[in-house]
């Protein structure tokens, strides 16, 4: 399926799609943010990696992550989420190794996660966006074959989308329950 054709689709009332700068951080404060979290995960085995993502890698993922969205949804949602992919100005895919072994590859996929946590909050100390789609909300297994990784040695983790934002979200004032409880 080609999805080359334009389409002007209605603006869904409530979105929560962010507006990216066209242009993306500098390479070194996200080979930074990286060296963060390997300076930080002495108490993990590094068994974690970061793949920055270039232009031809990013847009064959695009397609298989439409590809998904379609199968979930529909023809426009998968055409909404492949455009918004590209507005987005960079992109990490994170893996963890595989080793046969599910406790110890549970272990490093927790561990994984934490190390993905902590560079989304080293980009964000940066002021820089991120968006974060596990490998649950993707199909991780074409996604790590379009991008070249062996899916019998890693296992996906997740892709972290990063940029600068156009404009700050507006928070409304005052406290809302609605989004917090009180447990004993």
């Amino acid at each position: 399926m080609h999805l080359a054709f334009a389409v002007d689709l209605p603006t869904p009332a409530h979105t929560n799609q962010k507006k990216w700068h066209p242009l993306p951080p500098s390479p070194q404060i996200i080979q930074r943010a990286i060296q963060t979290v390997q300076e930080e995960a002495f108490l993990a085995p590094s068994t974690f990696k970061f793949y920055l993502l270039g232009k031809h890698t990013s847009q064959a993922l695009a397609w298989v992550y439409a590809r998904g969205v379609e199968e979930e949804s529909n023809i426009f949602k998968a055409i909404e989420a492949y455009e918004y992919w590209h507005k987005i100005p960079g992109h990490v895919l994170i893996t963890c190794k595989r080793t046969g072994v599910p406790e110890a590859e549970a272990f490093l996929y927790e561990r994984t996660c934490t190390a993905a946590q902590k560079f989304v909050l080293s980009l964000w100390s940066e002021h820089i966006a991120t968006e974060w789609i596990t490998a649950d909300q993707v199909r991780a297994l074409d996604i790590l074959q379009a991008a070249g990784i062996n899916p019998e040695e890693e296992r996906l983790v997740g892709l972290v989308g990063y940029g600068y934002e156009l404009q700050e979200a507006v928070l409304e004032p005052g406290f809302s329950e609605e989004y917090v409880s009180q447990l004993p």
